[in-house]
C-alpha cells in the first residue's frame, strides 16, 4: 500500500494522558522517530462546566451501573499501545487477530498501559476482583499502533484502521487523537466508512476542539462527563463533538495485575463502543449512518445539540432497548419551531412517512461558511432539500436522487434551517446525509501572496481564516518611529499549526516555535520601515475556525537621563523616536555637551537617510575594522559618496569632527534639497575656503548657524547637541 502523509503527526493519548503533536509538508511517508510529551489529566483543575438544562434528567451512566452486554460476539478492533496478555482478567480474551503495525510483527505486548486499560474496559473477564468488561464475549482484533511511549505517526494509524477493516471489525475503538488534519488518516477513515465500519474516537483532553479522527464527520466523537453528568473540565468543546460518557473515576486494569483509577475521554469511548456493538447485534443489516443516528437520538441532549455538550450523555437504557426505526421516529421535528439542532459536521438519518411530511433541522455553524451535503440513497428514493436563512426565507432547493450525490449551500453564523421531504406518496422513506463544513474566506481576501498584502494599523486586532488548502494571509504595517513592534497570532484553534513569516529589509524571518493550537509571536525593537508578514498552517490545511492577528506598537521613550533641562532636548527626543540615535548613543546618558566624533556623525547621517546597507565586501578605511561599532555606517556613507577620508586612507573615526567637516558631510547628504548660496556668509570663511560653498548653502537654509560676532569658526569642534539639532532641522524639512 502506498500511503502519503503531511509530516509525522504525533498522536495524543486521550486518557489520563495526552501529548503534543508535531507538523509539516506533504511527502512520501517514511518511518520517523519524533516523540511527544505525556501529560496526566489532573482532576484538581476540574470545574463545573456544563449541566443539562433539565437537571432532573441527569443520571449517572457509570461503568459500575452497566451490565455487561454478554450476547455481543461480533468483531471489534482496538488500536492502541497493545495488550498485557499476562493480566489475569485478560487471559481469556477472544483475540482472533493481533498485529504490531509499527514493527510489522506479532508482538503486541503493552509496555505503556493505556491499551490494557481500554481492552480491560471492554474484554475483562472479571477475574481476580477486576470489573467485568462491557463486551466480554466479543471477538477482538488487537492492533499495536502506538509505541511504548504512547506515540504514533499518522500513516501507522491509517494502516491500523485499514487492517482492522480488512479483518472484519464492525467497530474500531480509537482512544487517541491528533491535533491536525492528515490526508492519509482521512483516506483511512473514509475507507472504514465505505466498508460500513464505525470508528469511535476520543475527543481529546485539555484540547480546544475535538481532535482527529474524532473531528471527521463520519467518526463518532466522544467526550467525558463525571458521575453527576457534568462535562469534565478536560473534555473539549466544538462543532465536532457528538456524545458524552463517563470518563472520570474509571476503574481500569494495570499492566500486569490489579486495577487503578483513570480519567480522560479515552475512558469514555468503550461505553459508546459497547452500545454501538449491541445495536449492531440487534440490527445486523444497519448502516453506520443508522448506528450513529441511533446513538445520538438516544442521548440526553438529542434535540438541542450544542458545542459544549454535543448531543449529551449517551443513554444506555434507550439505546439498548429501542429499535433503529424507533430512533428514526423519536423526534417530531416536522415544523420549524420543532427543528432539531445539529452540528455543521456529522451524519443525520431521518424517516419521512409520506410526501406531505417534512423533517426540519437547524444547523449550528458558528461562523459563515459552506456545507456540502452528501446524500446516501440506499432505497432508491428522491429527496428534496430546502435551505432557509435564520428568518425562514428560502435560499435554495435541490432534489437529490443518486447515492453519494452532493450539494453545497451557504450557512450563516446565526443559524440555517434545512427542510427535508420525499417524493414518495405514501411510502415511508429513510434517508441519511453527511454534513461537511468549510469556513468562508475572510474579508481581507485576496491576500494569498506577499504582493497582495493588506495594510494594517499599528493598533490592530483582526480575525482571519485559512479557508482553502494552501491559503496564506498576508498583511503589512509601516513603522515610522523607533519603538517596540509585536505581531502575535492568537486564539489559535486546535486544528491549526500556525507559521508566521515576517519580511523586513529584504530578509524573511519565520516564526514556528510551537505545536498545533498554540500561537506565535514576533517582536522587533527600534527598526523603522515596512514589515510585511504572512500566516499559514504548517501543513497547508483548511482550518474551520478563525484565528486572531494582533499588532501592537509601543513608541520608544527616551532613556537619556541628562537632557531634561537641555536646550536640545526636543531635537534629541525626536531623533531617538526616529531611531537615528540608538546606534551611536546607546547608554543611559547622552552627554549633550561632549564633542561628537566623525564616526558618530556618520552614523547619524546614515540613519537619518535610512540608506540601504551596501554589500559586505564594500571597502572602507584601513583604520576602521569590521569590529568597530560604526563600521557599517562608515562603509555605507563612503559607498554613497557622503564622506572622504584622509590621503593615507584613514578615516580617524574617533576624532572629533570639525564644523567644516560637518558642513561637507551634511551637504553631501542633503544638498540636493537645499537652496544654493551665492555669497560668503561668514567673516572667517573666505571664498576660496575648501568648504565655503557647503557652509554658505547650509547657512542660507538655516541649517548651520554662525556666532553673534559673524564668524563660523570652521575648525571648531561640534557638540553632540549641536549635531543633533542640525540633523533634526534637516529631517523636519
Amino acid at each position: 500500500m502506498n500511503i502519503y502523509s503531511s509530516r509525522l503527526i504525533i498522536v495524543l493519548i486521550l486518557i489520563t494522558l495526552i501529548f503534543i503533536d508535531v507538523v509539516p509538508s506533504a511527502a512520501t511517508v517514511q518511518p520517523t522517530k519524533n516523540t511527544g510529551k505525556l501529560v496526566e489529566v489532573d482532576l484538581k483543575e476540574k470545574g463545573i462546566i456544563d449541566r443539562y438544562e433539565n437537571k432532573s434528567y441527569v443520571t449517572a451512566l457509570s461503568y459500575t451501573n452497566l451490565a455487561p452486554l454478554e450476547a455481543v460476539q461480533d468483531r471489534i478492533a482496538i488500536i492502541d499501545t497493545g495488550i498485557s496478555w499476562n493480566h489475569t482478567a485478560l487471559s481469556d480474551i477472544d483475540a482472533i487477530y493481533w498485529r504490531n503495525v509499527i514493527s510489522n510483527n506479532n508482538n503486541v505486548q503493552d509496555n505503556h498501559g493505556h491499551g490494557t486499560q481500554i481492552a480491560g474496559l471492554l474484554a475483562s473477564s472479571g477475574r481476580s476482583g477486576a470489573p467485568r468488561g462491557l463486551l466480554p464475549n466479543a471477538k477482538y482484533i488487537i492492533l499495536k499502533g502506538l509505541n511504548d511511549r504512547g506515540e504514533t505517526e499518522d500513516f501507522v494509524l491509517a494502516q491500523s484502521i485499514r487492517t482492522a477493516v480488512d479483518y472484519g471489525a464492525r467497530v474500531i475503538v480509537l482512544s487517541l487523537g491528533i491535533s491536525v488534519h492528515s490526508n492519509v488518516l482521512k483516506e483511512a477513515v473514509d475507507y472504514a466508512y465505505q466498508n460500513n465500519v464505525l470508528i469511535i474516537a476520543a475527543a481529546g483532553n485539555y484540547t480546544k476542539q475535538p481532535q482527529y479522527p474524532a473531528a471527521y464527520p463520519t467518526v463518532l466523537s466522544v467526550g467525558s462527563v463525571d458521575s453527576r453528568g457534568i462535562r469534565s473540565a478536560f473534555s473539549p468543546t466544538g462543532y465536532e463533538l457528538d456524545v458524552l460518557a463517563q470518563g472520570e473515576q474509571v476503574t481500569v486494569l494495570q499492566l500486569e495485575r490489579g486495577t487503578r483509577i483513570a480519567h480522560g475521554t479515552s475512558m469514555a469511548v468503550p461505553i459508546v463502543a459497547a452500545l454501538a456493538m449491541e445495536t449492531m447485534r440487534r440490527n445486523p443489516s444497519a448502516s453506520v449512518d443508522e448506528i450513529i443516528n441511533h446513538i445520538i437520538t438516544n442521548s440526553k441532549n438529542s434535540l438541542n445539540w450544542n458545542q459544549n455538550i454535543g448531543y449529551g450523555e449517551a443513554e444506555y437504557q434507550l439505546i439498548t432497548n429501542s429499535t433503529i426505526l424507533q430512533s428514526l421516529l423519536r423526534h417530531n421535528n416536522t415544523t420549524p419551531n420543532r427543528a432539531m439542532n445539529i452540528p455543521r459536521n456529522g451524519i443525520i438519518s431521518t424517516r419521512i412517512s409520506n410526501e406531505n411530511q417534512y423533517r426540519w433541522y437547524k444547523v449550528a455553524a458558528g461562523f459563515e461558511g459552506d456545507i456540502t451535503v452528501t446524500y446516501r440513497n440506499r432505497v432508491n428514493s428522491y429527496i428534496k432539500l430546502d435551505v432557509f436563512d435564520e428568518n425562514l426565507r428560502l435560499i435554495s432547493s435541490r432534489w437529490l436522487t443518486a447515492d453519494n450525490q452532493r450539494t453545497t449551500f451557504r450557512v450563516s453564523a446565526e443559524g440555517t434551517y434545512i427542510r427535508i421531504s420525499s417524493d414518495a406518496s405514501n411510502t415511508p422513506t429513510t434517508a441519511s446525509f453527511i454534513f461537511d463544513y468549510r469556513i468562508s474566506a475572510d474579508v481581507w481576501e485576496p491576500n494569498n501572496t506577499i504582493n497582495q498584502a493588506k495594510p494594517l494599523s499599528l493598533r490592530s486586532s483582526i480575525e482571519s481564516t485559512l479557508h482553502s488548502n494552501n491559503d496564506q494571509d498576508w498583511f503589512f504595517v509601516d513603522v515610522v518611529e523607533a519603538g517596540d513592534l509585536r505581531i502575535e497570532i492568537k486564539n489559535v484553534p486546535e486544528h491549526m499549526d500556525p507559521m508566521l513569516m515576517v519580511r523586513y529589509g529584504g530578509f524573511t524571518t519565520t516564526v514556528d516555535s510551537h505545536a498545533a493550537g498554540i500561537g506565535e509571536v514576533y517582536t522587533m525593537s527600534g527598526l523603522i520601515g515596512r514589515y510585511t508578514f504572512g500566516v499559514r498552517d504548517y501543513n497547508w490545511n483548511i482550518v474551520n475556525y478563525p484565528y486572531t492577528i494582533e499588532v501592537s506598537f509601543q513608541p520608544s521613550s527616551v532613556r537619556y537621563t541628562d537632557i531634561s533641562q537641555h536646550w536640545a532636548r526636543n531635537d534629541i527626543q525626536r531623533l531617538y523616536r526616529l531611531n537615528v540615535l540608538q546606534e551611536a548613543f546607546n547608554e543611559n546618558r547622552f552627554h549633550p555637551n561632549r564633542y561628537i566624533t566623525r564616526a558618530e556623525y556618520a552614523s547619524l547621517i546614515v540613519k537619518s537617510l535610512r540608506l540601504t546597507i551596501p554589500p559586505s565586501n564594500t571597502r572602507s578605511y584601513r583604520d576602521v575594522s569590521s569590529n568597530h561599532w560604526a563600521s557599517q555606517a562608515i562603509a555605507t556613507a563612503k559607498h554613497y559618496g557622503l564622506i572622504q577620508g584622509y590621503p593615507d586612507n584613514t578615516f580617524r573615526p574617533d576624532m572629533p569632527i570639525t564644523r567644516a567637516e560637518i558642513a561637507m558631510l551634511t551637504h553631501n547628504a542633503y544638498g540636493r534639497n537645499l537652496l544654493v548660496a551665492n555669497t560668503n556668509s561668514f567673516s572667517d570663511v573666505p571664498n576660496n575656503y575648501w568648504a565655503n560653498g557647503q557652509i554658505s548653502s547650509l547657512a542660507r537654509n538655516n541649517i548651520l548657524l554662525g556666532y553673534p560676532d559673524g564668524s563660523f569658526r570652521p575648525n571648531f569642534y561640534t557638540t553632540r547637541a549641536e549635531a543633533v539639532a542640525i540633523v533634526s532641522r534637516l529631517t523636519s524639512n
